[in-house]
Parts: C-alpha cells; structure tokens; sequence
C-alpha cells in the first residue's frame, strides 16, 4: 500500500530532526500530542511501509555523500593495518605530512610542526615536523575483528526464585495492585 501524504510528511520531519525523534514528528503532522502522539508514532515507525521508506531515504543519502559499507571498512582497515615504520625516511627523520600515502595519511590523528623563524625578518627558516599520532590501532581491529565475526560476546544469565513468565502478566498484576490501592485496599503478599 502506497504511502499517504501525512505518512510522507512524517518521514520528512522525523529524518529532518537530530537527533530523531518521532514523538516531535508526528505531532508536526498530526492532531495528537504527548504520551498519545508517542504512542501513535512508535506505531507508524513499525509500519512496514513507513520503516522501508525510511531505510531507502537514509541509504540514498548515505549513497549521495559517498559512504558506503566497503568505505566504512577500508577506512577501519586503513587505522588497524598502520605501520609506524612508514612515518620515517631512510636516516629516521619523520617524513613531511604531504608525502605521506593515502592510507598512512589518513591514520594520522594528530601532527605536531615546529618552525624555526629568522629573528630579524621574522620569516620562517624552516619548518620541521616534530610528532604524528596514529589512531587506536587496537580499537579499530576490534571493530574489524567484530565485523568478521571474530569475536563473539557471550552473555550468561542465571535466574533464581520465582519469575514472572510474561510482561502480560507483570502488567496485570501491577494493574490489579494499583486499582486494589485506589479502592483502599492492601495487596496481601502471597
């Protein structure tokens, strides 16, 4: 089913809104305000029409500047796979920022210039890079190791005592404990 106007004009100003919030959107376009519009905009996110619509925009977009999945990786691989060695020239001086490679280039989180200047004419003699910090090599092998399925996050739990099988019946049971309270009643533990 194609969308409706109002459902477009939603998408619209919850993409147009950061960070998003479709609680803001949906009472842009529609009558309803508060807990009743998040309510109603929670429902229309997790219409299947609105949810694809949604996802189809945000991906031209990301199309439209270029970022794309195999980009993001090549530039997690570029940080994790930086060798320092190529920071330095034959005699072990730092290289110059602008004759570093592409990739070296764009692991460089920081680059420290010291310039020597001619006391008298207050020209700069010369200009001599001084430090270069790398990125987190280990952090971005991680992101890359987790992409890979390399790494696998385990999380245990262990339940004691008596558990309330479904939210269904939490609800109910705080429910008939709140009216219970209302009507001057006490909720005798069992």
């Amino acid at each position: 089913m194609p969308l409706n106007d109002n459902q477009r004009r939603f998408i619209a100003h919850y993409r147009a809104t950061t960070p998003r919030n479709a609680t803001r959107a949906y009472e842009a376009v529609y009558a309803a305000k508060g807990h009743m519009a998040e309510v109603n905009a929670s429902r229309l996110l997790r219409n299947a029409e609105v949810a694809e619509a949604i996802a189809a925009a945000d991906a031209e977009e990301l199309r439209d500047l270029g970022i794309t999945p195999a980009r993001v990786l090549r530039e997690i691989a570029r940080l994790g796979f930086s060798d320092v060695r190529q920071l330095y020239d034959e005699a072990g001086a730092l290289k110059a920022p602008h004759t570093l490679s592409d990739d070296l280039a764009a692991a460089v989180s920081a680059v420290e210039v010291v310039s020597y200047v001619n006391e008298e004419s207050g020209e700069p003699v010369l200009t001599r890079t001084h430090k270069m910090r790398l990125w987190n090599k280990a952090e971005n092998l991680k992101l890359l190791a987790q992409y890979l399925h390399l790494l696998v996050e385990k999380v245990e739990v262990h339940v004691s005592g008596e558990v309330l099988h479904t939210w269904q019946e939490r609800l109910t049971t705080a429910h008939t404990s709140l009216e219970e309270r209302r009507n001057g009643h006490t909720h005798a533990a069992s």
